[in-house]
């Protein structure tokens, strides 16, 4: 699968977007891998209030507040 993106540039495809999307990941550390999960979720709270009330409802510890 991943010499298709080594050949030549890929077609937008759905499995084009998987296979990209595995490499991108198989590439990061953990380190990396994590600040960019943390950035994915922290952007789209930032713009979407709904997620936000979502994750408070399932992760938010009104003891700790976390």
């Amino acid at each position: 699968w991943h010499w298709i993106l080594k050949m030549s540039k890929p077609e937008y495809t759905l499995e084009n977007c998987e296979i990209l999307a595995e490499t991108v990941v198989a590439s990061m550390s953990w380190e990396e891998l994590k600040q960019f999960v943390f950035d994915d979720i922290y952007s789209i709270m930032r713009e979407e209030e709904e997620v936000f009330n979502a994750n408070v409802e399932h992760y938010w510890d009104t003891e700790s507040n976390v």
